[in-house]
């Protein structure tokens, strides 16, 4: 049964059914071309003139030692049933005694050299011509049975005629009728592929396509059923994922509300320490300390915006805000740290202002990431510039560039969340970074 639903199968037997129609044809056109002339007998007794041959030299053999009038009488009956043919008889003294009425011009006396002469024209011409000696004996005489080419040829001509025409217009439509079955047979298969196209190029809301229907159990019914098998398993994976990331974003914020309590409790006995008389060497230890501590507070800051952001659960709320003065509010709590450092510092910022559509919190936390980056990653080139081009926000650095190492390398985060925080303010930024420095320019999306 599964053999017989392939459709190999289906179209080899297709193949196999045109090609028994090309004997059946032949015997139609046959049955066509023959049928008629069962019904016109006055023309068909002159077709076989193998038959009208063997039957005249039958007559004549009957003929021996026959009188003349016997003779005569003889070809009179067999003319009447031939009325289209002409006969005649010649004696053995070379005389005609009998001819068909048709045949007046023939001699009476027949000489060597005329009957010589008769033979060779009538060899293969018109009309179509049988010689048979009279009796067992050739000293009888001969008789002579002439038929116009014409009623022999005529109705071979009709068949030939016909079946010239005939053939060739049933070859054609068995053709036709294969070419149309094999565009029936595969304007189906095309037609249940590019269904099966359709399918797999629409997705549903999920971003995975809907099944497809099972019409037939052959090749492309087991592709349909491997598909449909696919979207169960994709979906089934999906689930599978969407719950391991739920579960590990929420592992990630329970260690970090977990860790910050602790973390909270070391800085603050790390600074009890500090005001205590520490030698030199244990206030270098105890700056170590509060600056590792600020470097996990922010890290844990860091990995729990990330996963609020990811689970759409940051708080966005997007107004008209003046971006400028978030700017300037945010570079006046950085900017000690950068001159403590012995940064280079170039701020130009105008004091028109420019609106955008965003979050001033989480553009502030945007500012924030960058301006820490620099202070953390391009501290060897001692060098921050923020301006405002073209209505978009400059920050540039004589850093390594973003593909060097530094001391402070960490799994970039920080830069992680803020292309996620631009991107949930419909905002966007460009980074151009060398050895030389790095360049970040935030603008609104057109």
């Amino acid at each position: 049964m599964k053999h017989i639903r392939s459709l190999r199968t289906q179209y080899l037997l297709l193949i196999v059914v045109a090609i028994m129609l090309l004997p059946l044809s032949a015997i139609v056109a046959a049955l066509i071309l023959n049928v008629p002339f069962e019904h016109s007998k006055t023309n068909t007794i002159y077709q076989d003139t193998i038959d009208l041959e063997n039957k005249w030299h039958h007559e004549a053999s009957k003929l021996d030692h026959a009188s003349s009038t016997t003779i005569t009488n003889h070809l009179i009956k067999f003319n009447q049933k031939y009325a289209l043919a002409s006969v005649f008889w010649v004696d053995n003294q070379g005389q005609t005694r009998y001819h068909s009425p048709s045949l007046s011009s023939l001699p009476n006396q027949w000489s060597t050299a005329y009957t010589i002469q008769f033979m060779k024209r009538s060899y293969d011409g018109d009309p179509f011509t049988v010689v048979a000696f009279i009796g067992k004996q050739k000293n009888q005489g001969f008789m002579v049975l002439q038929i116009p080419r014409h009623l022999i040829n005529n109705e071979r001509d009709k068949i030939s005629t016909r079946s010239t025409k005939i053939y060739p217009f049933l070859f054609l439509m068995i053709f036709f009728i294969f070419m149309y079955v094999s565009w029936v047979f595969f304007s189906r298969f095309r037609r249940r592929l590019l269904h099966l196209q359709q399918a797999m190029s629409q997705a549903e809301t999920a971003g995975i396509p809907a099944q497809v229907e099972i019409s037939r159990k052959d090749e492309i019914g087991q592709l349909e059923q491997s598909f449909n098998k696919m979207i169960d398993q994709l979906k089934e994976s999906r689930i599978r994922e969407r719950n391991e990331e739920e579960l590990r974003k929420q592992l990630i914020m329970n260690l970090s509300h977990d860790l910050r309590s602790p973390l909270t409790a070391i800085n603050g006995h790390a600074y009890s320490l500090k005001n205590e008389h520490l030698t030199e060497q244990g206030k270098k230890s105890m700056s170590v300390i509060l600056n590792k501590v600020d470097d996990l507070s922010g890290l844990i800051d860091n990995l729990l915006s990330y996963t609020l952001l990811s689970a759409k659960k940051y708080p966005i709320h997007l107004d008209d805000a003046d971006v400028l003065r978030v700017l300037r509010q945010t570079l006046a709590s950085w900017y000690p740290l950068f001159e403590k450092d012995q940064f280079t510092i170039s701020f130009d910022i105008p004091d028109k202002p420019l609106i955008w559509n965003a979050d001033s919190e989480g553009l502030k936390r945007v500012i924030d990431n960058l301006l820490q980056n620099v202070l953390r990653h391009a501290r060897s080139g001692h060098y921050i510039g923020v301006c405002i081009t073209n209505q978009s926000i400059v920050i540039s650095d004589h850093g390594p560039g973003m593909t060097e190492m530094s001391s402070h390398k960490g799994a970039g985060i920080g830069l992680t969340i803020v292309s996620m925080l631009l991107q949930q303010m419909n905002l966007d930024c460009d980074i151009q970074t060398s050895s030389t420095g790095t360049t970040i320019t935030i603008f609104e999306k057109k």
